[in-house]
């Protein structure tokens, strides 16, 4: 029989990606950002941690906090505890092109 080309209709796989903060309505970048503030990290740490601007930073942490209910950075951390945003370890610093 001749080669009909691809099935159009044939089963495509399917993934689900997820992240830290995802069940609670966080983006990737906001869930990341609040599983290094319950980690201990600074805003300059995150920013550099993450490769992103300050500002950014900035901008991801405020949106995050009016997500999860918090005005604090006390009140995030304890957020994240209680919604499961720990990480294990502290994440290695990027290449700062031979700094540091």
């Amino acid at each position: 029989t001749p080669d009909k080309g691809p099935c159009l209709n044939a089963p495509r796989p399917t993934t689900t990606v997820t992240w830290l903060g995802d069940d609670d309505g966080l983006s990737a970048h906001e869930g990341a950002i609040v599983s290094l503030i319950v980690l201990g990290l600074s805003n300059p740490e995150i920013s550099a941690a993450l490769d992103m601007i300050l500002h950014s930073t900035k901008t991801h942490i405020r949106s995050a906090y009016r997500k999860m209910g918090v005005t604090s950075r006390t009140h995030a951390i304890s957020w994240g505890y209680d919604h499961g945003l720990r990480l294990t370890t502290r994440p290695a610093r990027p290449n700062m092109g031979g700094q540091g």
